[in-house]
């Protein structure tokens, strides 16, 4: 007997640890706290005071944003952000359901391509220069919140300037010179062509180039001179009174011109006033030029020394 209202009690107190469970359900609702975001940061195009610029907002959620999910953006009063809509607005870089600002508060609605996992990286982008800062420069904060439950803050540091504003000045620019100005070409032969070189260069900044003359007698003696080859490219013919030029170049956008660009014939007139030998059409790094000269000698020709010195003028066009 004694048993039985021990069992009996004992159903009892259960049924009613049951029933007070139950009831602690709905009277007492259960409190969750939302979580913290970390690794908060808001990477803003410009900094200056009253000055409209994009957002590159990024968090850490533990949490995570599912599809339906808002976030909240609260700027502090004096941003401007009435501007903003749903087309400015991706989160991990796709666009969003909605991007609604009311007050000071942007309220962004995740789609599915928006889901961001647990413990994952929340990157939300404003674009168009739709958020314009506050009007005075200081220290303002951004809260972040939204029906996915976790919150944090960020501090957004506005200046009342955010710009170098960088000068300088380039001058024109060209330079010139005769790098190797000695050209032997030894004792002459009728049998036998003698060549030797010398070199230029020249460099400039000028769109219009430069152009590079040359000018001076054929190879002469007190008795005799070397006939200048003419002024078209000619080959070599040993055994003929000849005196001539070619050139190359090298590096740069400098060229030698017609007819001294032959890369086997001579020209040279012979005539002592300039007479161009190279140009460069627009702005260009250093060019090295070759200058290849040629003699020939006939049978005949009168022994001697002969010599002559060309003048090499390089002139720019600014």
């Amino acid at each position: 007997m004694e048993g039985k209202k021990i069992r009996t009690k004992t159903r009892r107190i259960l049924t009613l640890s049951l029933i007070l469970a139950i009831l602690s359900l709905f009277i007492f609702p259960q409190l969750v706290s939302a979580a913290a975001l970390t690794s908060m940061k808001d990477t803003m195009t410009r900094l200056k005071k009253n000055t409209a610029g994009n957002h590159t907002i990024q968090f850490v959620t533990p949490t995570g944003i599912a599809n339906g999910n808002t976030v909240t953006l609260t700027f502090q009063s004096d941003f401007n952000i009435a501007s903003v809509v749903t087309a400015d607005v991706t989160l991990e870089g796709a666009a969003v359901t909605s991007a609604v600002p009311v007050g000071q508060v942007l309220t962004i609605t995740a789609a599915v391509a928006n889901v961001v996992a647990p413990a994952g990286t929340a990157d939300i982008v404003i674009t168009n220069n739709h958020i314009t800062n506050a009007t005075t420069a200081g220290s303002y904060t951004l809260a972040i919140a939204g029906t996915f439950g976790d919150t944090g803050t960020i501090a957004l540091a506005i200046a009342d300037e955010d710009q170098v504003s960088v000068s300088a000045t380039v001058d024109p620019y060209i330079s010139f010179n005769v790098t190797d100005a000695t050209v032997a070409l030894g004792t002459l032969s009728p049998t036998a062509v003698k060549t030797d070189t010398a070199a230029m260069t020249a460099a400039t900044n000028s769109a219009s180039g430069y152009s590079i003359t040359v000018s001076g007698a054929t190879l002469t003696s007190a008795g005799d001179s070397i006939t200048a080859i003419g002024g078209a490219h000619a080959a070599s013919n040993p055994g003929t009174k000849q005196f001539g030029l070619r050139i190359a170049a090298a590096g740069g956008s400098g060229a030698p011109v017609d007819p001294y660009d032959d890369p086997a014939e001579y020209a040279y007139d012979g005539v002592a006033s300039p007479d161009q030998c190279c140009s460069c059409a627009g702005t260009s790094a250093v060019t090295t030029f070759t200058m290849t000269y040629m003699a020939n000698i006939s049978y005949t020709t009168k022994p001697g020394s002969y010599s002559t010195t060309h003048t090499y003028i390089c002139t720019g066009t600014f």
